[in-house]
């Protein structure tokens, strides 16, 4: 019978408990196969673990109780796990991933997000905030609350010649119990006055604290983005931030409220998935959060702009908006393009712009009938 033993729920618990080896047979077993869990979380592996390396040891990393034989080792026995394959391994890995997976130790869920020296690397002293430029596309997400954590804004960019995301502009607000914050009066004028000094491509939010305001927004013609903060989308920032912190492939500028807030941000790992996350209540890493999800939009959008023919249909159907009585700003903002962008392809004398959208188009075309 083999049965593995990884259990973190009651369901799975029972499982293992139905597996009884039956003594109608003269040698039956559960084998188990696995590496190292997660102290507190894996309870069924290790409860079988501590029994087994309490009984008699009869080999190398073999040890045997009244009832379990239990092989536990750190080395990397397999022919393919070469030296230079376990340094791979602990370069790529985070470390509490590689002692799991690796050298098959035991860990908490809890780790220090990414090394403060990574983070150092990434700052270019040189660098500042930017003030305005309408030729710079940016993508920004919102991490909101209204009284107990902080609301943050940060806004990036790609940079097409150095092939990294790069900070431009991030703005925090606190606010506290007895003052909470006033979204209208901060997110929402922070994020209108964005849109008047960059090329606003997306702005992330979070539908549990900000509907009412996305909607509002998004009649300004701001291209608003739901990114709930599920496991699976914090999975995937979480994991876009550190490897560009730890590839130097994120350039910042230097900032110490940032840089405290790194010091102070945890990996959280569990079944499902991985999340940034603060290792005390009054640990404010708001910024970081949004940080991760703003360089996400800049990595994935910035490296794949919209094609010619793409661009040629969204600006058709915001020019259609436009007839049908919209403002310029809520129609370039319903298709995500760039407001300056649809009034200039509007405008009576554009027809250089329109042309080369046309040509694109008809190549765009007679390419799909060849196929």
């Amino acid at each position: 019978m083999s049965c593995g033993a990884g259990y973190t729920s009651e369901s799975s618990r029972r499982l293992w408990d139905e597996m009884v080896p039956p003594p109608t047979r003269k040698i039956t077993a559960r084998l188990t196969v696995s590496y190292a869990g997660f102290e507190g979380e894996s309870a069924q592996l290790e409860a079988l673990y501590k029994h087994g390396i309490t009984g008699e040891v009869i080999g190398p990393d073999l040890f045997r109780t009244k009832r379990q034989l239990t092989y536990w080792t750190h080395d990397c026995c397999a022919p393919w796990q070469t030296p230079a394959w376990v340094d791979e391994q602990r370069d790529t890995q985070r470390r509490n991933a590689f002692l799991r997976q690796i050298e098959n130790r035991w860990v908490t869920s809890e780790s220090s997000f990414v090394e403060l020296a990574w983070w150092d690397a990434c700052v270019d002293p040189d660098l500042r905030p930017v003030v305005a430029d309408q030729s710079l596309q940016v993508w920004a997400e919102v991490d909101a609350s209204t009284k107990r954590d902080w609301t943050a804004i940060v806004a990036c960019s790609w940079d097409t010649e150095k092939k990294r995301a790069r900070l431009i502009w991030h703005r925090v607000f606190q606010p506290s119990p007895k003052e909470p914050l006033d979204f209208e009066a901060t997110i929402e004028t922070s994020l209108l006055e964005l849109r008047e000094r960059f090329q606003v491509r997306e702005i992330k939010y979070d539908p549990y604290q900000l509907v009412a305001v996305a909607q509002r927004l998004q009649r300004q013609g701001l291209p608003m983005v739901e990114f709930p903060q599920s496991v699976p989308n914090l999975t995937e920032a979480s994991t876009n931030l550190y490897e560009s912190i730890k590839g130097r492939n994120l350039e910042v500028y230097p900032d110490a409220d940032i840089r405290l807030s790194i010091s102070r941000a945890v990996a959280i790992e569990t079944s499902r998935g991985w999340r940034i996350a603060k290792e005390k209540q009054a640990h404010k890493i708001d910024v970081v959060v949004a940080l991760a999800q703003a360089a996400l939009g800049a990595t994935q959008r910035g490296q794949h702009p919209d094609p010619v023919f793409v661009q040629y249909f969204q600006m058709k159907a915001a020019e259609a908006r436009v007839k049908e009585g919209w403002s310029v700003e809520a129609a370039a903002g319903a298709v995500n393009l760039p407001v300056d962008a649809l009034r200039e392809w509007m405008k009576p004398r554009a027809n250089s712009m329109i042309d080369r959208y046309k040509q694109a188009l008809s190549r765009y075309r007679q390419n799909l009938t060849r196929v």
